[in-house]
């Protein structure tokens, strides 16, 4: 079962965890979330920093959501 979050809590919640993960560069940042359907979809800065690892990243994403909805 998902655990439900108000949107700041959740993007606080989804910025801590991505400086602790591995994928995280310097200024990697989620900026904003919102709900289409049933699926959690993130905004970040950090696709188009350069050197960044995208499949480690949607890894991570990919884990994050499916822990964590929004409610709100």
């Amino acid at each position: 079962m998902k655990t439900a979050m108000l949107k700041t809590a959740l993007i606080d919640l989804a910025n801590k965890e991505l400086r602790e993960h591995p994928c995280y560069l310097e200024g990697m940042q989620i900026e904003d979330a919102r709900m289409d359907k049933h699926l959690l979809v993130m905004s970040s800065n950090a696709v188009l920093m350069p050197g960044v690892d995208l499949n480690a990243l949607n890894d991570f994403t990919i884990a994050f959501c499916n822990k964590y909805t929004l409610i709100g």
